[in-house]
Protein backbone atom coordinates (compact mmCIF):
# COMPACT_ATOMS: atom_id res chain seq x y z
CA UNK A 1 0.00 0.00 0.00
CA UNK A 2 2.81 2.38 0.84
CA UNK A 3 4.36 1.73 -2.58
CA UNK A 4 1.06 2.54 -4.37
CA UNK A 5 0.58 5.66 -2.23
CA UNK A 6 4.05 6.87 -3.15
CA UNK A 7 3.42 6.26 -6.87
CA UNK A 8 0.07 8.09 -6.76
CA UNK A 9 1.64 11.05 -4.94
CA UNK A 10 4.43 11.27 -7.53
CA UNK A 11 1.93 11.12 -10.40
CA UNK A 12 -0.20 13.87 -8.81
CA UNK A 13 2.84 16.13 -8.40
CA UNK A 14 3.85 15.60 -12.03
CA UNK A 15 0.36 16.45 -13.29
CA UNK A 16 0.24 19.56 -11.10
CA UNK A 17 3.56 20.77 -12.45
CA UNK A 18 2.31 20.36 -16.04
CA UNK A 19 -0.92 22.22 -15.28
CA UNK A 20 0.78 25.28 -13.79
CA UNK A 21 3.85 25.50 -15.97
CA UNK A 22 1.84 26.33 -19.12
CA UNK A 23 2.56 25.07 -22.63
CA UNK A 24 6.16 24.73 -23.70
CA UNK A 25 5.70 27.16 -26.62
CA UNK A 26 4.72 29.96 -24.23
CA UNK A 27 8.34 30.22 -23.12
CA UNK A 28 9.62 30.44 -26.68
CA UNK A 29 7.78 33.56 -27.84
CA UNK A 30 10.11 36.22 -29.26
CA UNK A 31 11.10 39.15 -27.06
CA UNK A 32 9.10 42.26 -27.92
CA UNK A 33 11.87 44.60 -26.80
CA UNK A 34 13.19 47.77 -28.42
CA UNK A 35 14.95 45.80 -31.18
CA UNK A 36 11.59 44.39 -32.33
CA UNK A 37 9.91 47.78 -32.66
CA UNK A 38 9.80 49.54 -36.04
CA UNK A 39 12.54 52.08 -36.75
CA UNK A 40 10.28 53.90 -39.22
CA UNK A 41 6.62 54.74 -38.60
CA UNK A 42 4.49 56.62 -41.10
CA UNK A 43 7.61 57.54 -43.04
CA UNK A 44 9.21 58.97 -39.89
CA UNK A 45 12.54 57.55 -38.75
CA UNK A 46 12.27 57.22 -34.97
CA UNK A 47 15.51 58.66 -33.63
CA UNK A 48 16.86 61.83 -31.99
CA UNK A 49 16.89 64.98 -34.17
CA UNK A 50 14.85 63.29 -36.88
CA UNK A 51 12.99 65.48 -39.39
CA UNK A 52 9.36 64.33 -39.42
CA UNK A 53 7.52 67.53 -40.17
CA UNK A 54 3.89 66.81 -41.02
CA UNK A 55 4.30 63.06 -40.46
CA UNK A 56 1.24 60.85 -39.94
CA UNK A 57 1.82 59.24 -36.55
CA UNK A 58 -1.76 58.65 -35.51
CA UNK A 59 -2.06 55.88 -32.90
CA UNK A 60 1.70 55.30 -33.14
CA UNK A 61 3.37 53.31 -30.37
CA UNK A 62 6.19 55.62 -29.30
CA UNK A 63 6.51 54.48 -25.71
CA UNK A 64 9.95 55.24 -24.33
CA UNK A 65 11.33 56.24 -27.73
CA UNK A 66 14.06 58.87 -27.99
CA UNK A 67 12.93 61.82 -30.11
CA UNK A 68 15.03 64.47 -28.40
CA UNK A 69 15.56 67.46 -30.68
CA UNK A 70 13.26 65.99 -33.35
CA UNK A 71 11.27 68.22 -35.68
CA UNK A 72 7.66 67.07 -35.51
CA UNK A 73 6.14 70.38 -36.50
CA UNK A 74 2.63 69.92 -37.90
CA UNK A 75 2.75 66.16 -37.30
CA UNK A 76 -0.45 64.22 -36.66
CA UNK A 77 0.01 62.46 -33.32
CA UNK A 78 -3.64 61.92 -32.50
CA UNK A 79 -3.98 59.23 -29.81
CA UNK A 80 -0.29 58.37 -30.10
CA UNK A 81 1.24 56.54 -27.13
CA UNK A 82 4.20 58.65 -25.97
CA UNK A 83 4.45 57.40 -22.41
CA UNK A 84 7.98 57.86 -21.12
CA UNK A 85 9.20 59.14 -24.49
CA UNK A 86 12.01 61.68 -24.68
CA UNK A 87 10.94 64.90 -26.41
CA UNK A 88 13.45 67.25 -24.82
CA UNK A 89 14.09 70.20 -27.12
CA UNK A 90 11.79 68.75 -29.79
CA UNK A 91 9.78 70.96 -32.15
CA UNK A 92 6.05 70.23 -32.26
CA UNK A 93 4.63 73.59 -33.31
CA UNK A 94 1.16 73.13 -34.77
CA UNK A 95 1.16 69.37 -34.15
CA UNK A 96 -2.06 67.52 -33.35
CA UNK A 97 -1.82 65.68 -30.03
CA UNK A 98 -5.54 65.19 -29.53
CA UNK A 99 -6.09 62.31 -27.11
CA UNK A 100 -2.36 61.48 -27.02
CA UNK A 101 -0.88 59.77 -23.97
CA UNK A 102 2.18 61.69 -22.74
CA UNK A 103 2.32 60.40 -19.19
CA UNK A 104 5.81 60.65 -17.69
CA UNK A 105 7.14 62.07 -20.96
CA UNK A 106 10.36 64.10 -20.86
CA UNK A 107 9.63 67.30 -22.76
CA UNK A 108 11.86 69.91 -21.16
CA UNK A 109 12.40 72.83 -23.50
CA UNK A 110 10.06 71.42 -26.14
CA UNK A 111 8.66 73.96 -28.60
CA UNK A 112 4.94 73.21 -28.77
CA UNK A 113 3.32 76.53 -29.64
CA UNK A 114 -0.19 76.24 -31.06
CA UNK A 115 -0.40 72.48 -30.63
CA UNK A 116 -3.85 70.92 -30.45
CA UNK A 117 -3.85 68.67 -27.43
CA UNK A 118 -7.54 68.33 -26.57
CA UNK A 119 -7.96 65.59 -23.97
CA UNK A 120 -4.25 64.72 -24.03
CA UNK A 121 -2.72 63.20 -20.90
CA UNK A 122 0.45 64.89 -19.57
CA UNK A 123 0.26 63.37 -16.09
CA UNK A 124 3.64 63.27 -14.30
CA UNK A 125 5.42 64.65 -17.38
CA UNK A 126 8.62 66.68 -17.03
CA UNK A 127 8.13 69.89 -19.01
CA UNK A 128 10.35 72.59 -17.57
CA UNK A 129 10.54 75.62 -19.91
CA UNK A 130 8.42 73.93 -22.57
CA UNK A 131 6.54 76.42 -24.74
CA UNK A 132 2.82 75.69 -25.22
CA UNK A 133 1.84 79.25 -26.09
CA UNK A 134 -1.43 79.48 -28.00
CA UNK A 135 -2.08 75.77 -27.53
CA UNK A 136 -5.55 74.23 -27.36
CA UNK A 137 -5.35 72.26 -24.12
CA UNK A 138 -9.06 71.86 -23.57
CA UNK A 139 -9.81 69.04 -21.11
CA UNK A 140 -6.14 68.01 -21.04
CA UNK A 141 -4.74 66.29 -17.96
CA UNK A 142 -1.68 67.95 -16.39
CA UNK A 143 -2.00 66.35 -12.97
CA UNK A 144 1.29 66.36 -11.04
CA UNK A 145 3.24 67.68 -14.04
CA UNK A 146 6.56 69.36 -13.30
CA UNK A 147 6.63 72.41 -15.52
CA UNK A 148 8.81 75.10 -13.99
CA UNK A 149 9.05 78.05 -16.34
CA UNK A 150 6.54 76.63 -18.83
CA UNK A 151 5.05 79.11 -21.31
CA UNK A 152 1.27 78.99 -21.55
CA UNK A 153 0.75 82.40 -23.10
CA UNK A 154 -2.75 82.60 -24.63
CA UNK A 155 -3.21 78.85 -24.09
CA UNK A 156 -6.75 77.52 -23.69
CA UNK A 157 -6.96 75.38 -20.55
CA UNK A 158 -10.75 75.19 -20.39
CA UNK A 159 -11.79 72.15 -18.38
CA UNK A 160 -8.20 71.03 -17.95
CA UNK A 161 -6.85 69.26 -14.86
CA UNK A 162 -3.96 71.06 -13.16
CA UNK A 163 -4.28 69.35 -9.80
CA UNK A 164 -0.90 69.11 -8.05
CA UNK A 165 0.83 70.65 -11.07
CA UNK A 166 4.15 72.39 -10.34
CA UNK A 167 4.09 75.62 -12.35
CA UNK A 168 6.78 77.70 -10.69
CA UNK A 169 7.53 80.85 -12.72
CA UNK A 170 5.18 79.78 -15.52
CA UNK A 171 4.10 82.44 -18.01
CA UNK A 172 0.31 82.30 -18.18
CA UNK A 173 -0.31 85.72 -19.68
CA UNK A 174 -3.68 85.93 -21.42
CA UNK A 175 -4.30 82.23 -20.87
CA UNK A 176 -7.83 80.96 -20.39
CA UNK A 177 -8.77 78.87 -17.36
CA UNK A 178 -12.48 78.14 -17.30
CA UNK A 179 -13.61 75.23 -15.15
CA UNK A 180 -9.98 74.23 -14.70
CA UNK A 181 -9.14 72.02 -11.70
CA UNK A 182 -6.29 73.57 -9.71
CA UNK A 183 -6.49 71.94 -6.29
CA UNK A 184 -3.02 71.65 -4.69
CA UNK A 185 -1.36 73.14 -7.80
CA UNK A 186 1.61 75.46 -7.26
CA UNK A 187 1.80 78.74 -9.18
CA UNK A 188 4.60 80.39 -7.25
CA UNK A 189 5.98 83.43 -9.12
CA UNK A 190 3.82 82.63 -12.16
CA UNK A 191 3.06 85.56 -14.47
CA UNK A 192 -0.70 85.91 -14.97
CA UNK A 193 -1.29 89.30 -16.53
CA UNK A 194 -4.46 89.33 -18.61
CA UNK A 195 -5.23 85.72 -17.73
CA UNK A 196 -8.89 84.75 -17.66
CA UNK A 197 -9.72 82.70 -14.57
CA UNK A 198 -6.13 82.40 -13.36
CA UNK A 199 -5.81 81.59 -9.63
CA UNK A 200 -4.32 84.82 -8.31
CA UNK A 201 -5.21 83.48 -4.85
CA UNK A 202 -3.92 79.98 -5.56
CA UNK A 203 -2.47 79.56 -2.05
CA UNK A 204 -5.92 79.24 -0.50
CA UNK A 205 -7.06 76.43 -2.83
Amino acid sequence: MKKWASLLAAAFMALSAMAFSGPAWAEEEPDQGEEMRPAVIGGCKIEPKTDCRGADLRHADLRGRDLAGADLSGANLMRADLRGARLTGAKLEGADLTGADLRMTFMQGAKMAKVKAVGANFEFARAGKADLSGADLTAANFEAIRANGMWLVEADLTGANLMEAKLYEANMARAKLDGTKIRFAIFQDAFMEGCQGCPFDWQVH
